[in-house]
């Protein structure tokens, strides 16, 4: 691809992937924790799901069911926009980074080291300073009807956001995102870390190590003994509807999960929950620590 041709495709991709400046921003508290919920995202969402459909998905991650496809977008506005609403809900300056977590890529990382699954496939020559921005790298996520998806709660690695766009039209939108709470524990999140007085009522709950609990929490039963009957052992605390060009933000560590009945998608490529899903840090621009689990400020 000559440098002419990147920039060419560069800029269609930026003018297809325009942010609406009358998108509609919601912050909604969690049982304590703040989930963004932002509507009519994109100006063109019919342009967006057009290029999220000439891609080419593959599988990418072992435990999880559906397949992926990475998408460079030059100057895409989605992290800087998500800069000004993370600074204003955690009252203080931050910048959102795609969290490391986005199949096939390591963010800083040169261009032709990282990004053989990217496309347009982006040449060195056509980038600078000689890597390509993270935050312009973007992954969709496409599941079929018949890959082996199970509607079990789990919480994500890491201690920032995970953010998905639904890019179904509305005639196709069914289910969402489901958020719960660990009946046994009572837990809704996985804790960045456990206070003496939680600790004690973990251990009467039965757990004696911090490795069971999370093995509870993670696709297996409150008992432990990894019966597929799960529900019982949680509570449904709400379903974020999915939505025709809607954004859904909530912390990466909340027990959650996709929320869908046996045929309400597609084997196509058309018919499938199709989603853009990045995992995000928010850094502290004054002082880049680990950030912990954001509350609600009251």
């Amino acid at each position: 691809m000559s440098n002419a041709a990147d920039c060419a495709t560069g800029n269609s991709l930026s003018e297809q992937f325009r942010l609406n400046p009358d998108r509609k921003v919601t912050v909604e508290d969690h049982l304590g924790v703040p989930v963004v919920v932002i509507d009519d995202l994109y100006a063109d969402p019919e342009a967006v799901r057009n290029a999220a459909l000439g891609l080419n998905y593959v599988r990418s991650r072992h435990s999880y069911p559906g397949s992926d496809a990475l998408l460079w977008i030059p100057g895409h506005q989605l992290c800087p926009m998500m800069d000004d609403v993370m600074s204003s809900l955690l009252k203080k300056p931050v910048k959102v980074d795609p969290f490391h977590g986005i199949p096939g890529v390591v963010p800083r990382s040169p261009p032709e080291a990282s990004y053989d699954a990217v496309r347009p496939p982006p040449e060195p020559v056509a980038i600078s300073p000689g890597n390509i921005d993270p935050r312009d790298i973007v992954a969709f996520t496409v599941l079929r009807r018949n890959a082996q998806i199970r509607n079990q709660p789990h919480y994500d690695s890491g201690n920032g956001f995970a953010l998905l766009v639904y890019l179904n039209p509305e005639d196709q939108c069914r289910g969402g995102t489901a958020l719960y709470s660990h009946v046994h524990t009572g837990l809704h999140a996985k804790p960045n870390s456990f206070t003496r007085e939680q600790i004690k009522q973990v251990q009467a709950k039965g757990y004696k190590t911090e490795t069971e609990l999370w093995r509870a929490l993670t696709w297996l039963s409150a008992s432990n003994t990894g019966k597929e009957d799960w529900e019982p052992e949680w509570k449904l605390e709400r379903i974020i509807e999915m939505r025709w060009n809607r954004l859904v933000c909530y912390p990466s560590q909340l027990l959650h999960s996709i929320f869908l009945q046996p045929g309400d998608f597609g084997n196509t490529l058309e018919t499938t929950r199709l989603t853009m899903n990045l995992f995000l840090d928010v850094i502290d621009q004054n002082q880049e620590d680990s950030p912990q689990m954001p509350r609600v400020s009251a």
